[in-house]
Order: structure tokens, then sequence, then C-alpha cells
């Protein structure tokens, strides 16, 4: 059976990064529940906004390589993260992130893979658009399993050194 993600726009390459419109309602079509974090959200208006430049107009200012600072355990329902592409070279900020997710998690990548633990996350799609032969964007979609889906009190804590 073929997916109905394999209709993803295809949008050329735009300075200031913004996604089309075809994007935008692409993506409004992924979220799950009623919570959505956009982070980094640059031009994006969905859900609540937090990006590290104040120029963008966010809810928040924050910053993505340390999301628990700002936001707790299963806080949103899904999350959009179409990050710029050097933070894929740091460690650990996915993970973190992901945590913040109750149901479903979208990343946006360069040609390589997210990965998270798979016994907490199904990764459900993994779509390609290309943009001539120098741009490739991956969204990357990740559901939580629901055995996983935890009291958010408790979420992630090690009792023995706190928050993880």
């Amino acid at each position: 059976m073929k997916s109905p993600l394999n209709k993803v726009p295809i949008q050329p390459y735009q300075a200031n990064w913004s996604w089309d419109h075809k994007t935008h309602y692409w993506l409004l079509k992924q979220i799950k529940g009623e919570t959505v974090l956009n982070f980094p959200c640059g031009q994006s208006r969905i859900g609540f906004r937090a990006d590290a430049v104040p120029e963008v107009s966010p809810d928040l200012i924050a910053d993505l390589n340390e999301p628990l600072k700002y936001f707790q355990p299963l806080m949103f329902d899904t999350i959009i993260c179409d990050p710029p592409w050097d933070y894929y070279n740091k460690i650990g900020w996915c993970h973190d992130l992901a945590k913040i997710a109750k149901l479903r998690v979208i990343f946006s990548s360069p040609p390589m893979s997210v990965h998270l633990k798979k016994r907490d996350w199904i990764k459900s799609y993994h779509l390609t658009e290309k943009f001539g032969s120098r741009f490739i964007r991956i969204w990357q979609i990740f559901d939580r399993r629901s055995e996983f889906i935890m009291d958010p009190t408790t979420a992630y804590k090690n009792p023995e050194k706190g928050q993880n």
C-alpha cells in the first residue's frame, strides 16, 4: 500500500528559509493530538513557536541545544523540527527534544537518518524531497509507542541522578 505521504510537495530552496504553502498544509495534516511545538519555528506560524532568533517573533526565545531547559517531558503532542542543518552535527538535542513529545516528532534533516530509541519510537515514514542535484530534504516522522507514554511527572527520571 502506498503511503499518502508520498505526495510531499517539492519546493525550491529559498533565502531566509520558509516553507511554501503546500509544505505548510502537508505538515498540518501530519500533526497528532492538539498541542504542537514548532522548534525552531523560523517563519512558520504552526503551533507554539520557539526559536533562538528574535527577529522571527517566536512565542519563546529558546536554544534548541537545551530543549529540556524550556519544556517539560511529554508537554506537547507533536513536535515539528526543521533546524539549520549544522545542528545535526551536535549530539543529544534530538533525543532531548523527543522527550518533550507525547505522540509524534517530525524532523526535517539533511540526507542522513535521525535515530531515536527503537523501544520508544516507531519511524513511520521516511520521505525525501529533491531540489535539483544539490539539495535533499528528508522528513522523518516518529510515533511514540503507546506503551511508553508515561505520566509526565515520572517520565525520564532516574531516581539516583534526577532528571535524565
